[in-house]
C-alpha cells in the first residue's frame, strides 16, 4: 500500500486511529474492518488534509487504467461504507465532506490540528440525497440481475434451453446493465450455451462473439474464456442436430449423429446426388 512519506505513522481523529502502513483503522483501540477501497480513500483524504480530492484522483488511486468498472457507483459505495465505519453523516459531516460535482475533503481535526470548517450547501445535501436514492436503486437492480443469472444457470443444468435464454435476455436487455460488467458479460455466455442447447447455432455463435468482444481487454488465459473458445469451435462444427447440451461440449460428448466438418457433410451430399 502506497503512503506519503509526510504522513505520520498514526493519524488520530475523534475516537479513531489510522495506521496507513499497517493498513488498520481502530476505534478506541478496537480494530475496525474496512474494505480496501474505503481504506484507500480515507488514507488519501488524510494525506491531503483540508484539500479537495477529486473523483478523478480517487479513480486513478483505486483502479488501474485498464479496469472495467462503473467508477461513479463504486466510489459512491466506497465512500458510503467509509462514512458508516466512521459514524459520519453526509449532511452534517464531522470527517468527510462532499463537494458538489468536485469530490471530497477531510474536515475533522487530525493529531490535534484545527478542523477545516465544512462548507455543506443545500446543493450538497440535495446531491447526497439523490446519490443515496440512486445507490439503493442500483443495489436492487443488481440483486435482480443476480437472481436472473442464477435462474438461467439452473435452467441450463436442467437442459431447459428456452427458459435459460429468457433469464439471460433479462440481463442483456436490462437498460441499467453495463455491457462489460460481470453480469452482462456472463449473460452473453449463458445465452450462447442456451441457444446451443436449443440447436440454434446462428444465435449461439452470435452470443459467443458478443462475449469475446466484451472480454477483449481482459485476461484471455482465464479458464472460462478458454472453455468458451472450445465450445464455440464445436458449435461451428455442429451439424443439423437439434438437441444437445452445452456441458456435453466440455466433455466432448454429444447426442445423435455427432459433430461433422462442413466439408465432409458436403462431400456426402454430393455422393448421394450422384447415386
Amino acid at each position: 500500500m502506497k503512503t506519503s512519506s509526510s504522513v505520520p505513522p498514526t493519524l488520530r481523529f475523534g475516537v479513531f486511529e489510522l495506521d496507513p502502513r499497517a493498513g488498520e483503522l481502530r476505534k478506541k483501540s478496537m480494530k475496525i474492518r474496512l474494505q480496501e477501497q474505503s481504506f484507500q480513500i480515507l488514507t488519501l483524504l488524510l494525506e491531503r488534509l483540508g484539500e479537495v480530492v477529486t473523483r478523478e484522483e480517487l479513480q486513478k488511486r483505486l483502479w488501474p487504467a485498464d479496469t472495467f468498472v462503473d467508477f461513479d457507483h463504486s466510489i459512491n459505495a466506497a465512500v458510503r461504507r467509509l462514512r458508516a465505519a466512521l459514524d459520519d453523516d453526509a449532511e452534517s459531516p464531522h470527517f468527510i465532506e462532499t463537494l458538489t460535482r468536485r469530490g471530497y475533503r477531510f474536515v475533522g481535526p487530525v493529531n490535534g490540528s484545527e478542523p477545516t470548517r465544512p462548507t455543506v450547501t443545500n446543493d450538497d445535501r440535495k446531491e447526497s440525497a439523490i446519490i443515496d436514492q440512486e445507490e439503493r436503486r442500483i443495489l436492487q437492480s443488481e440483486l435482480l440481475l443476480a437472481y436472473c443469472y442464477l435462474q438461467g444457470q439452473a435452467h441450463l443444468v436442467a437442459k431447459q434451453s428456452k427458459e435459460a435464454a429468457a433469464q439471460f435476455r433479462k440481463i442483456t436487455d436490462h437498460r441499467g446493465t453495463v455491457p462489460n460488467f460481470l453480469f452482462g458479460l456472463m449473460a452473453h455466455l449463458g445465452l450462447a450455451r442456451a441457444y446451443a442447447l436449443d440447436g440454434d447455432t446462428v444465435k449461439s455463435l452470435a452470443a459467443y462473439e458478443k462475449f469475446f468482444a466484451l472480454w477483449e481487454a481482459a485476461d484471455s488465459n482465464i479458464p472460462i474464456f478458454q472453455q468458451a473458445k472450445i465450445e464455440r469451435r464445436k458449435v461451428v462444427g455442429a451439424t443439423g442436430r437439434r438437441h444437445w447440451h452445452w456441458s456435453d461440449l466440455r466433455r466432448g460428448k454429444h447426442h445423435g449423429r455427432g459433430l461433422e466438418q462442413p466439408a465432409r457433410r458436403q462431400e456426402r451430399r454430393g455422393t448421394h446426388h450422384a447415386i
